[in-house]
């Protein structure tokens, strides 16, 4: 019998953290009043996602 089978079982966590500092952040500056800050942040990297499909 494997012994080692517990470490197939494994999960991926190595992106996760960045994520959630950035979600932490986010929500830090919305709490003390700079969601404005996070609002265009949005909307400028929607507008640089969606310029070059509508330039298409």
């Amino acid at each position: 019998m494997n012994r080692n089978d517990y470490r197939s079982v494994k999960f991926n966590l190595s992106g996760i953290g960045f994520w959630i500092t950035l979600l932490v952040i986010a929500w830090l500056l919305g709490a003390i009043g700079l969601g404005w800050l996070v609002k265009s942040f949005l909307v400028l990297l929607g507008l640089i996602i969606l310029t070059p499909v509508i330039g298409l």
